[in-house]
């Protein structure tokens, strides 16, 4: 079954998600999607995902961040503090499901979600598992290019499409997610692409060199995580890994 939800955060923004479960199931475990910084509830890499999940058993719930897809709000502002903010909204609200199983909700961070991922896992310790593709904590990287003073005096730098927010900065200093990150004892899985520039910048070395209980996994000959021929390895990375940690009932075909 597939349902569409809306849910308000601290800020009283609405925010529109997607729940995708079993309802023949009354307890059921479930993966929250974060998404990278534009990410779409609808787009193809959310529903690989949500498909992915769902062989393994697992209920699925991706949302759009503020100011993305069909949520309030302008990504013009967006920052890791309003990431953080919605998520904690997203957890609240499916916590607050009578079908989900607490004590395995488990996090999906990818790039920018990565961060937001590590951030939540660690102040809040009720996850399952973790698992990040194309990690960026250190996500000041997003925006190598700009200078920062002609960003300050503009209040707006222009990247990938965007026009972002000189807060998105000075927000983005006031944390340190790779040190949040070596308190995360869970099991959590780092998948990265063998060409992409996240790897190339070593981000998914320095969390594996941090994390306890970290297993990293690289796409071969691909340089994005997503790209179409990504898909079976992300798959069998996922399943085997689960399966590995007895993080799922039984083996599947």
């Amino acid at each position: 079954m597939q349902e569409k939800v809306y849910f308000t955060n601290a800020s009283g923004k609405e925010l529109a998600g997607i729940i995708d479960r079993d309802e023949s199931k009354t307890n059921q475990g479930v993966v929250i999607i974060l998404g990278s910084f534009n990410s779409y509830k609808y787009s193809a890499k959310q529903e690989f995902l949500a498909e992915t999940f769902k062989s393994f058993g697992l209920a699925v719930f991706r949302f759009d961040y503020q100011g993305r897809g069909e949520s309030d709000g302008d990504i013009s502002f967006a920052t890791i503090s309003t990431g953080l903010e919605d998520v904690r909204a997203a957890v609240d609200f499916i916590k607050n499901q009578l079908w989900v199983s607490l004590d395995k909700i488990s996090l999906f961070g990818s790039e920018y979600g990565s961060a937001l991922a590590i951030l939540e896992a660690e102040k809040n310790k009720q996850y399952k598992f973790l698992i990040l593709t194309a990690p960026r904590p250190q996500f000041e990287t997003f925006y190598d290019g700009a200078d920062i003073d002609e960003w300050r005096k503009n209040d707006f730098y222009h990247t990938k499409g965007l026009n972002l927010h000189i807060s998105l900065h000075d927000d983005v200093e006031s944390y340190d997610v790779l040190n949040v990150a070596k308190r995360i004892t869970i099991p959590t899985l780092i998948i990265s692409a063998e060409n992409e520039e996240a790897r190339e910048l070593g981000q998914d070395k320095r969390l594996k060199r941090v994390m306890k209980n970290a297993t990293v996994k690289i796409v071969e000959e691909c340089n994005n995580v997503h790209c179409a021929d990504a898909k079976t390895q992300i798959y069998n990375f996922i399943k085997n890994w689960l399966d590995e940690k007895c993080l799922i009932r039984k083996k599947l075909d």
